[in-house]
């Protein structure tokens, strides 16, 4: 890879899941080096799945995650960036999140026993802790810090504070990683990432995948965000939060909002299928399936 900076910001959505969530070779890899140093476990047999969950009944809350995998013999990851610190949903969405990825750990006739890790990994892009702790790992413990279980460690929450990376030389992996991803794209910090990425392959690997998006795609990606900001306009953060049906739902909208949310989603993705956008980049940019985009399509 050449060393040309790349002016791709990996806090966006977009760019984020293109390049820790495509099921590719060189993004597999970077994912697993990402997780390996956040977590402490080693990695073996990563499979990234589709971030949607599916719901059980038509009551049920739909879950999209940004990134959702599973390694090992069975254990579950679920990845996300968070660009704003909203905080009256904030908490609550994580042990939702986790509730979900446990739930679908065992199908009917399972044992008990059978359950494995579930991990939620989150990459904030705001502080949440007063301390200067880069990461945090929660768990289930009592108040004497007496784990749950002594023989296994079932649900991890883990926090990674990204503006906590402001004012550290970046030695350990935890810290490499969390200044690339904070200052990726800004041309100020080049030198040092460029530093980074020659130190450890995982770095190497995840900006070589941020390169290969290509301009196309770049274009479109930041004509959207445009088209978003419009319609998003004294709703949310402008340009920011890209999962529009499901955190109007998360900010507790009324139905008659919702709808509306689903209008712009709708009015999205018709028009990037009319530019000729494949069905797989509007699935990964839009998290929808391929039968709620034929319906648009179709209507």
């Amino acid at each position: 890879m050449n060393n040309n900076f790349c002016s791709i910001d990996l806090k966006e959505d977009y760019t984020f899941k293109y390049v820790f969530g495509k099921d590719a070779p060189l993004n597999r890899c970077a994912l697993k080096s990402l997780i390996e140093d956040f977590t402490g476990f080693t990695v073996n047999n990563l499979h990234v799945l589709s971030p949607e969950l599916k719901c059980g009944s038509a009551f049920e809350k739909n879950t999209f995650f940004d990134i959702y995998a599973k390694f090992n013999e069975g254990d579950a990851i679920d990845l996300e960036m968070q660009m704003i610190n909203k905080k009256d949903i904030f908490h609550p969405r994580s042990l939702f999140y986790l509730s979900k990825i446990l739930n679908a750990q065992l199908t009917s006739g399972d044992d008990y026993s059978n359950l494995k890790k579930c991990i939620v990994l989150l990459f904030l892009n705001f502080k949440i802790h007063y301390d200067k702790k880069l990461v945090h790992d929660f768990g289930i413990f009592d108040e004497d810090g007496t784990p749950y279980s002594e023989e296994k460690r079932y649900v991890h929450i883990i926090t990674v504070e990204l503006p906590k990376i402001a004012k550290v030389n970046p030695i350990t992996d935890q810290e490499k990683w969390a200044y690339v991803l904070k200052y990726f794209g800004d041309k100020t910090k080049a030198d040092l990432i460029n530093q980074l990425m020659n130190e450890k392959e995982g770095i190497y690997m995840a900006l070589d995948a941020a390169n290969k998006i290509s301009q196309n795609e770049l274009e479109w990606f930041n004509e959207w965000k445009k088209e978003q900001a419009r319609l998003e306009e004294g709703s949310f953060e402008a340009g920011v939060k890209t999962k529009i049906q499901y955190e109007a739902r998360e900010e507790g909208l009324e139905e008659g909002h919702k709808e509306g949310r689903k209008e712009q989603l709708d009015s999205l993705i018709r028009n990037a299928y009319t530019k000729g956008k494949s069905l797989e980049l509007i699935k990964e940019m839009f998290e929808v399936d391929d039968e709620y985009i034929q319906s648009v399509i179709n209507k």
